[in-house]
């Protein structure tokens, strides 16, 4: 698969889930076309008693 349609693609995808109105509401608005800053990707991590943080 070539990647010249990815980025058409992800912003037709963006574009489609950052308007469902469902989906933002369930995500409280977090939906993203990039990764996250690494130190907010940190808060993102499943705290779990004895296991430590682990990312999703």
């Amino acid at each position: 698969m070539t990647y010249a349609l990815a980025l058409p693609l992800q912003e037709a995808l963006f574009q489609h889930l950052s308007t469902d109105p469902d989906l933002t509401a369930a995500l409280n608005g977090a939906v993203y076309d990039a990764l996250p800053a690494r130190h907010a990707a940190a808060d993102l991590c499943d705290h779990r008693p004895g296991g430590g943080a682990r990312p999703f």
